[in-house]
């Protein structure tokens, strides 16, 4: 191989962990993609060609990171529950009420901050709590704020 051989292939190769990086960009939109969409549309109202729409990602990359539709519903109800319940938490650490009616109010004002934070929480629970059965129940025990 001469030199300038090398330097071609140098050139073209990509930084170390790139690939890593870009994969973990690829798993996110994905993700933010179907949080958006099963919170404007709810679960039945969303497809993965949509997801693969609204992310740029190609299905077979969605389904690289998920395995189903139903398992990429999960995922992204526990992120919203995880952030969801993270705002919430942060914002009733701040606080102490001195007696119940306060710590009513308090916990009120979290969830309504945390709402505020993040639209989607909101859209996400009514989309995905207004029907009994399994989502819903998954969302009962993933919101820890709900019980």
């Amino acid at each position: 191989m001469d030199d300038s051989t090398v330097s071609k292939a140098a050139r073209r190769r990509k930084p170390p962990g790139s690939r890593a990086q870009r994969g973990e960009r690829s798993r996110e939109a994905i993700l933010d993609a179907a949080i958006r969409l099963f919170a404007e549309r709810g679960y039945d109202g969303v497809s993965l060609d949509d997801v693969t729409a609204r992310s740029g990602a190609k299905r077979s990359l969605i389904l690289y990171y998920y395995k189903n539709k139903d398992e990429l519903w999960r995922v992204a109800a526990e992120e919203v529950a995880r952030l969801f319940n993270t705002a919430v938490a942060a914002k009733l650490a701040e606080l102490s009420p001195p007696d119940d009616a306060a710590r009513i109010r308090v916990n009120i004002e979290a969830w309504l901050d945390a709402f505020q934070q993040e639209p989607a929480f909101a859209c996400f629970l009514v989309r995905e709590g207004g029907t009994p059965g399994a989502r819903l129940d998954f969302l009962i025990q993933h919101f820890g704020y709900a019980r």
